[in-house]
């Protein structure tokens, strides 16, 4: 009889002990996903595009105008030779490697009204924790800026589709991502139309523009995600962590009707070190 009571116990414990075995191995693994980001990231740069951003290129310092004619007529030798669609899809064209040689940093823009420097980001977010998060709160901060740039060489796109995209306009006291309408062309901060709920592994990625007139700006990406323990601050740097390299935005405008409102001028560090110089497809550039 002893033995058969004894038996009885052990059946209706055993499911219990593996309930506490469990509860200890999932506690065990909460403790350690707590010790790292409610969510992890992915950052990729995306490269400036010929039919969206033209062919522009800045310097930290002034070029000599012989050095920036020899460019313009390699630039036009190429496309009268390739073609413009050749050229513009090609990954080894004649003048980007002497570009690049010079110093120059390829500059990417967004024209809602006039054109600003600006920088394209895909970033991926994946959840983190074995239940789901909710991202609360998404914004840019800026960390640093670093001196204007003392050469600009603009070439404006020669046509191409308008993107959708997430915008942080890092001149605005909202730092926060914007989407805007292709339709209306107002926007409105992100999150107030998107939904971004995590499971653990489960990811969402958004392209990210930062622009800006004038400044040559370091920033990184501040979010905010919820759980049932509360809210944690994730920041988000170049290469999808929070100690790297920031994000790096070159301001730069070629005026139009919002940069005369505000008083800015298509130079980008006065006539003191550089200026600002359009390239012409008939052949030159203009100051």
């Amino acid at each position: 009889m002893t033995a058969l009571i004894t038996e009885g116990f052990g059946y209706f414990t055993a499911p219990a002990k593996e309930v506490q075995s469990q509860r200890a191995v999932d506690e065990a693994k909460d403790r350690e996903l707590g010790a790292r980001p409610a969510a992890l990231a992915r950052v990729r740069a995306l490269p400036a595009q010929f039919n969206v951003d033209g062919w522009s290129w800045m310097f930290s310092e002034a070029l000599p105008r012989e050095r920036t004619d020899a460019m313009g007529r390699t630039f036009v030798d190429g496309v009268n030779a390739a073609g413009q669609g050749a050229y513009a899809g090609s990954t080894d064209n004649p003048v980007d490697p002497i570009v690049r040689e010079a110093g120059g940093i390829r500059a990417a823009q967004h024209c809602p009204e006039d054109c600003r420097g600006a920088s394209r980001y895909k970033i991926s977010l994946a959840g983190n924790r074995r239940e789901p998060i909710t991202i609360v709160d998404m914004r840019a901060r800026i960390v640093g800026e670093k001196p204007a740039i003392g050469t600009l060489l603009w070439s404006p796109m020669q046509g191409g589709e308008p993107l959708e995209e997430v915008l942080i306009d890092l001149d605005s006291t909202d730092l926060s991502p914007q989407k805007v309408s292709p339709e209306t062309g107002t926007s409105q901060p992100y999150l107030d139309t998107a939904n971004l709920t995590l499971e653990q592994h489960e990811q969402i990625g958004f392209e990210v523009t930062a622009m800006s007139a004038r400044r040559w700006l370091l920033w990184e990406l501040v979010v905010t995600a919820a759980d049932r323990t509360g809210e944690h601050e994730i920041v988000i740097r170049s290469d999808g962590t929070a100690g790297g390299a920031p994000f790096e935005t070159i301001g730069w405008n070629t005026g139009g009707a919002s940069s005369q409102r505000q008083g800015q001028h298509p130079t980008p560090d006065g006539e003191g070190r550089g200026g600002f110089l359009a390239f012409d497809m008939a052949g030159g550039w203009s100051r």
